[in-house]
């Protein structure tokens, strides 16, 4: 009764509710904010984590992918000391190192249209059937900030409206050599409504985004403008949610050495936050639309 409280006070304590409502735990804000942020086209649901007592838990997750629906249960004992050592959360999963490196070839003064991600890929989608749906990393031209890309989305409602075109990700720029795919999520994990404490750490989720939304009437433009504020503060907050709580990043998502989510904001709070790249579902003829309008220079194919 006294040594097993100590012991656990040292290290991290996944079912401990010290962050937001009492009827969930820590763990559940912790891995939705590392899912939001690393794990692109995934989410997190279904979080239980049991005490086996001296700071030893048996912490078990459902993941499921956005276009699939297909369900991944990871279950895993934390041992105290030694949460992080074979990493949970692998950054940069789902095909994004693609998207790294279609930017490192614009870094290099390459022209990408011309490059194995620009026609050959072009070439491909049209051989496709419409009936195909894909999901696909798309390269910007030019780097935009949240409002800027919410006016993309806008400009490409015709396609979303008939669930041909959903734009589900976005990826900034979070250092000089950006190395690590860090983004944010446009759409809110419908399981977890709930946010820590929204003085501290508001717009976690989009939830409060809705809420002011409602009984508001938009111009496309006012509407852009409010729902690019919206998220990039949104990305900002779950920055310094997990820059607050590295013990949390240790243990969950591992001793990654290019993640270091203090210096990501840092970065975007110093020079803003720009969008390089996108993960969407579409159809192939929204796609080439993209491409023939130049939105695009380069893009990806992940999944068909």
């Amino acid at each position: 009764f006294v040594v097993n409280p100590l012991v656990v006070a040292l290290y991290y304590q996944p079912n401990a509710q010290t962050v937001g409502q009492a009827e969930y735990s820590d763990a559940i804000y912790d891995l939705t904010a590392l899912y939001s942020l690393l794990m692109p086209g995934q989410m997190v649901r279904d979080v239980q984590a049991q005490s086996l007592g001296f700071g030893r838990y048996a912490l078990t997750y459902v993941t499921e992918d956005w276009l699939t629906g297909e369900q991944r249960q990871i279950s895993r004992t934390m041992d105290p000391g030694e949460y992080g050592s074979g990493g949970w959360i692998t950054p940069s999963a789902q095909g994004g190192y693609e998207l790294l490196a279609m930017e490192a070839v614009v870094g290099t003064g390459k022209d990408l249209r011309g490059s194995s991600y620009g026609q050959e890929k072009v070439d491909y989608l049209l051989q496709l059937p419409e009936t195909s749906y894909l999901a696909v990393w798309l390269h910007f031209p030019e780097r935009l900030n949240p409002i800027g890309f919410a006016r993309l989305e806008t400009a490409y409602d015709g396609y979303r409206m008939d669930g041909t075109l959903s734009f589900r990700w976005a990826a900034v720029r979070t250092a000089e050599e950006n190395q690590q795919l860090i983004g944010y999520q446009t759409q809110d994990c419908p399981y977890l409504a709930a946010a820590p404490d929204t003085e501290k750490y508001p717009m976690f989720s989009y939830t409060q985004m809705w809420e002011e939304m409602v009984g508001r009437s938009f111009t496309e433009t006012s509407k852009a403008q409010f729902v690019g504020a919206a998220a990039r503060q949104h990305f900002t907050t779950l920055l310094t949610y997990l820059a607050d709580r590295p013990e949390a990043v240790e243990a969950l998502a591992g001793p990654v050495d290019s993640l270091d989510f203090g210096d990501a904001l840092d970065y975007v709070t110093e020079n803003g936050v720009e969008i390089y790249g996108a993960l969407v579902y579409a159809q192939p003829s929204a796609l080439l639309q993209m491409w023939e309008d130049d939105v695009i220079d380069g893009l990806s194919i992940q999944q068909v």
